[in-house]
């Protein structure tokens, strides 16, 4: 967990744009572009990592089938995901949002959706703010919250979301060893 400087952050941002430019330029297609909205100088621990990986396997699953590129990035900024899909970008940007409301993590996932053309699709509706749950514009502006109450917000909805996902991991390994044959329980290597 090391803090990383606004030139990185603006490096990175420079960098993800190209690659969104080498996808479009290569495949025609909407681009889902999917990176965690993390505050403050540190991006990256294991909750945020584990979070990012569980909203890139919801997708490669989701967009099965669909997927015409996928391009990851690890970075001290963050994990970054480009898919480029043959799905239309408002349904991508449906499916986005659906992600985003339905996981628990969702409110800190950023997932952007890029029309073939270029043109970015907006959200109908506004994020929330993590602290208060009013609309998250006005606070940022405003810096209502002040870092600490942010980061406090973000620590405690990762430590949920891992409990919740150690706690499925493990049910389903379990379910799964009961599952195996020819005998179950049985340990196979």
């Amino acid at each position: 967990m090391r803090e990383i400087t606004l030139q990185e952050v603006l490096d990175a941002r420079e960098a993800r744009a190209a690659a969104q430019r080498r996808l479009l330029d290569r495949h025609r297609q909407p681009l889902l572009c999917l990176t965690m909205n993390i505050a403050g100088p540190v991006k990256r621990w294991g909750t945020v990592d584990l979070a990012f990986r569980a909203a890139e396997a919801e997708l490669d699953h989701r967009l099965a089938g669909h997927i015409k590129e996928k391009a990851l990035t690890d970075a001290a900024t963050g994990l970054e995901g480009i898919w480029a899909c043959d799905i239309p970008a408002p349904e991508l940007k449906e499916l986005a949002m659906e992600l985003e409301s339905r996981s628990p993590a969702g409110r800190l996932y950023d997932l952007d959706v890029i029309s073939a053309d270029g043109g970015k699709l907006s959200r109908p509706t506004p994020r929330t703010c993590l602290v208060c749950g009013g609309p998250a514009a006005p606070c940022a502006r405003s810096r209502a919250h002040g870092l600490d109450a942010i980061l406090a917000a973000t620590h405690a909805l990762l430590d949920g979301f891992a409990a919740d996902y150690m706690a499925e991991t493990a049910v389903r390994a379990l379910t799964d060893e009961v599952d195996l044959t020819p005998k179950p329980g049985l340990l196979v290597f």
